[in-house]
């Protein structure tokens, strides 16, 4: 009871604070209406026309920052303008005039808000063209001829005057809304928050070029009219380009306000003997070129600026990425005291199954949403990082490291309370493992101690806490170890691959045959892939192992016979890593043109945990590949609990069933039912399958019953080197001609 109280007692101020910023908006949008409509209507009265009409600009503004629901206000301006500064009409026509305005300003600044971003506004060329389009031209118009239409109604006006009186209008709108919204727009976006720094080209301080160009803004145009020469006039829009090119849209929006205040300052001050519709045309034109240079330069620095910041951050949380957190932790174990730093490697499990369940969308915001718990938990002087899908980072550094077991133990209670996501209760389930700095361990070497330690808690019961010691010390010097004598191997190209062919059920003939990457040491035993892949792909190794994995079995394949009067084509497992890597289609491309392989005889196969990487990215390389002529396979199909909901994105041929649903598809009703979805879901998107792991006939006649393509596993033939491959393809050849 205590707390709803305490929440209701402190709902009053904000809701007073809300309602009077609300009212003080309204009074100030008034103020600022009736008397920008009383220096258009001065004008208006002096030569004929209203070359400058502010309440159009500030309309349009006030429903794109504060959205339509604001619309009334502008009936109030608009009636108080009437009722203080004159009008045409009676009260009855002049609220005909203000609802037609309102409606038609709040239409368009509803249509521009949903389409314009504001971060900061019009600084794309889409926007600005939509703005040009809806702004500039459809909401002016359609409001000078709904005034003109109503003025027409009820004044009688001669309809031969009719459309230069909607000209008029209209010109007078559209200056004013170039001239101003832009610039409220920005200053919107600025009170909001807003960093205008990415699109403002060396924003860090303000030159004396800057500076003189900025008075020369303000005096060129009254000081030209003064010369009662208007077709000097366009000398003044020198500056104005030269601000929007050098500081982008945010300096351009503002300059062009002022100028044509100034501009129009000056016709009213001097009064030069000069038709104000030139003035006009070199307001709308100036601004439009304006914007339009502000656009590209701010557009421009935009770009630069994301990609600088995705050089060293996380997309999807805004955390620093690995390398911003190696810089970090490269100063911080600089100092003496190095026990004065502590990393937690916080690893998450169980994202494939919530990404089924709540899809990509939602699964980021949860991501996001974490980040904002270790934050909150962790506190101002912590260092945050997202290093993988599910791998966050922490840093502490100075006094805050004493603490970091009790932060680590904080940390896993708060994830363990379930968090709530599209009305949903999810649940997370992670490890953590924690590593002080020591004057013998460098940057990578802490954090590999704290991997260790967060590998350990994941095979543990209990506790998912662990603290690097002596034990896994062992254990990373010996992973250590593992990760040099790979590097080694790649670099001599030692490693060898062994190939497992894939046959079609019905017919028997080999059509394929996967490359699987082998590694034995020169006098040891062989290392098995599941112990040095994951090494390759935590130490980035695995692109350099992807590419000469790519180029030897290309060189392999070329060699092969046909079977059956028809080539056979290998088939190459790429991680996700390489899938983000820019070259990775280039590799693919060199290492068919060195082989001499046509690119319709390799086959990429990928496997689900690319949807817990950049999505999209891995689609747009895979469309790459088959616009090259290479064809993808999606690997383990439906170990990942996710494939159902994004394999028709994916443009793959094929869907491989896992090995651990063949095995228990003779004894198993869950993996037979599974097998079974799986094969009907592959005929109903036209894709072809691949079951691998058959081991037996049974298995396989209940394959070749379900309609299954092709298969692989050692009822067919292990995985073999490259000669024993090729002998076992002879002979196999030879026994099918006998």
């Amino acid at each position: 009871m205590s707390e709803h109280v305490g929440r209701s007692s402190a709902a009053g101020p904000v809701q007073r604070e809300r309602w009077e910023f609300r009212a003080a908006v309204l009074v100030l949008f008034v103020l600022a209406y009736v008397g920008g409509a009383a220096w258009g209507i001065e004008l208006a009265e002096r030569s004929g026309i209203s070359p400058w009409y502010p309440p159009a600009g500030l309309s349009l503004a006030l429903v794109i920052l504060l959205g339509p629901r604001w619309a009334p206000a502008i009936v109030v301006a608009d009636l108080a303008q009437w009722a203080l500064v004159g009008g045409r009409g009676t009260f009855l026509v002049a609220t005909a005039f203000a609802v037609s305005q309102a409606l038609i300003f709040a239409g368009a600044g509803a249509v521009l808000r949903r389409s314009l971003r504001a971060e900061p506004p019009l600084t794309r060329l889409g926007d600005l063209a939509m703005f040009g389009a809806v702004g500039v031209v459809a909401a002016p118009l359609l409001a000078a001829l709904s005034v003109m239409g109503i003025d027409l109604l009820a004044n009688d006006l001669p309809p031969e005057d009719f459309f230069e009186q909607v000209r008029i209008f209209f010109i007078g709108d559209a200056v004013a809304i170039v001239a101003l919204t832009p610039a409220l727009l920005t200053f919107g976006a600025w009170v909001q928050g807003v960093s205008l720094r990415a699109a403002s080209p060396r924003a860090e301080g303000i030159t004396a070029e800057d500076a003189l160009m900025a008075v020369a803004v303000v005096i060129l145009p009254p000081a030209l009219l003064f010369a009662f020469d208007d077709r000097l006039i366009f000398v003044s829009l020198l500056p104005l380009a030269w601000i929007a090119l050098r500081r982008g849209l945010p300096a351009a929006s503002v300059g062009i306000s002022v100028w044509a205040t100034v501009t129009v300052l000056g016709y009213d001050l001097f009064d030069p003997e000069v038709a104000l519709v030139e003035v006009q045309s070199f307001l709308l034109s100036g601004g439009a070129l304006a914007l339009a240079s502000g656009a590209v330069v701010s557009e421009r620095e935009r770009g630069r600026a994301r990609l600088a910041y995705l050089a060293l951050h996380d997309d999807i949380t805004g955390l620093p990425n690995r390398h911003r957190l190696m810089e970090a932790l490269t100063d911080a174990l600089a100092r003496e005291e190095r026990r004065s730093v502590a990393i937690l490697v916080v690893q998450l499990r169980g994202l494939r199954q919530i990404l089924a369940g709540v899809g990509r969308e939602a699964l980021d915001e949860l991501l996001a949403a974490i980040a904002d718990k270790l934050r909150s938990i962790t506190g101002p002087d912590a260092t945050l990082a997202r290093l993988s899908p599910a791998r966050f980072v922490v840093m502490l550094d100075g006094p805050g490291a004493d603490r970091a077991e009790a932060i680590a133990d904080r940390i896993l209670a708060e994830l363990a309370s379930p968090m709530e996501l599209d009305g949903r209760e999810l649940a997370l389930d992670a490890s953590i493992g924690v590593a002080y700095g020591a004057r013998d361990a460098g940057p990578d070497a802490v954090l590999a101690r704290a991997d260790a330690a967060t590998a350990r808690a994941a095979r543990q019961t209990g506790s998912r806490r662990v603290l690097f010691d002596a034990t896994l010390e062992a254990e990373a010097r010996d992973r250590r170890d593992l990760e040099r004598r790979l590097r080694d191997a790649i670099d001599a190209e030692t490693l060898h691959l062994a190939f497992q062919p894939v046959v079609e059920l019905e017919s028997g003939r080999v059509v394929d045959a996967e490359a699987l990457a082998r590694w034995t040491p020169p006098g040891g035993d062989p290392i098995p892939p599941n112990v040095f892949i994951p090494i390759a792909e935590d130490t980035g190794l695995i692109l350099r192992l992807g590419r000469w994995v790519l180029q030897a079995a290309c060189r392999h394949a070329v060699t092969w016979p046909d079977a059956g009067g028809l080539p056979i084509g290998v088939s190459v497992n790429v991680s996700p890593m390489q899938l983000q890597d820019a070259g990775f289609v280039d590799d693919v491309r060199a290492a068919l043109g060195a082989a001499g392989l046509p690119a319709s005889r390799l086959r990429i196969e990928v496997t689900e945990s690319i949807l817990l990487d950049d999505l999209e990215t891995a689609i747009a390389r895979l469309a790459e590949l088959r616009e090259l002529g290479v064809t993808a396979m999606l690997d383990d199909f439906g170990t990942g609990y996710s494939s159902l909901s994004w394999v028709q994105r994916l443009p793959v041929t094929s869907l491989k069933v896992d090995r651990s649903f063949v095995a228990g598809l003779a004894d198993g009703a869950v993996d037979h039912a599974i097998v079974t979805a799986t094969i009907g879901l592959a005929r109903a998107l036209h894709l072809g399958t691949v079951a691998e792991g058959v081991e037996t006939e049974r298995q396989r006649e209940i394959l070749r019953q379900l309609g299954c393509g092709r298969m692989q596993g050692f009822l067919i033939a292990e995985p073999m080197p490259g000669d024993l491959f090729l002998t076992w393809l002879e002979g196999r050849s030879r026994r099918r001609s006998a």
